[in-house]
């Protein structure tokens, strides 16, 4: 299916599959007309493309509704020295956007430590680029030759699990640093391959992913007992 064919309600109600309790989900639309702007918010895209405002508007209408939704009353999301969203204390969550849509996830942070949401379109990724994404032991261990699906799959899960792990060590990560062991069935399963403290290597990182309204979407939390 074309996403312009589909209804708002639809994408967030196949995500809300994924979600675990004390997770909230919300979308915006990205158009031509701009979301308001916190003015917290607006100095981080004040001099970019208008593309980019477009999508980080978006990303953040869509955020603070996910913090209402957890009961937030503080909904402005500035941007970090790091670029990383700076959440509101007691709160985490996630953005992320395709070109259409932006989705974000909020929860309590005495309910969850981090969130990482990924939003993706369902198609092949491009063959030079699965040397980057994909580990030797993955590209024997998963299928991901000519049209499969696998290679985006991985992906994606990568994304939303770095999204999960960074606001906890501070550290950058390459796609090599996480191992996909596991894929399929509506979840996934990666380790750490190298070191982030507090995470040691070998970290399991067990994750949820799903068509979402003809997306491709990813997504990972950390509990308190993680």
């Amino acid at each position: 299916m074309r996403m312009e064919q589909l209804s708002a309600p639809l994408l967030v109600q196949e995500l809300e599959a994924l979600l675990p309790a004390g997770v909230y989900a919300a979308q915006a639309r990205i158009g031509s007309v701009l979301p308001p702007l916190h003015r917290s918010e607006a100095p981080a895209v004040a001099e970019a493309v208008p593309k980019r405002q477009r999508e980080f508007a978006a990303g953040r209408a869509a955020a603070g509704q996910a913090l209402r939704a957890a009961g937030g009353t503080v909904t402005a999301i500035p941007m970090g020295v790091d670029r990383a969203p700076q959440w509101p204390a007691g709160f985490c969550g996630s953005i992320t956007h395709d070109d259409r849509w932006a989705l974000a996830v909020a929860a309590r942070t005495e309910d969850w430590r981090s969130l990482g949401l990924d939003l993706e379109d369902a198609s092949p990724l491009a063959d030079d680029l699965i040397p980057l994404i994909c580990t030797e032991a993955e590209r024997a261990r998963f299928d991901i030759r000519g049209a499969s699906y696998s290679a985006k799959a991985i992906f994606s899960a990568k994304e939303a699990a770095y999204k999960a792990i960074y606001p906890l060590t501070g550290r950058m990560m390459s796609f090599h640093d996480i191992e996909l062991l596991a894929l399929g069935d509506g979840a996934f399963e990666a380790r750490l391959a190298v070191a982030h403290p507090p995470f040691a290597r070998g970290l399991v990182i067990e994750g949820r992913q799903r068509i979402c309204a003809g997306r491709l979407a990813s997504f990972v939390a950390f509990g308190q007992g993680s």
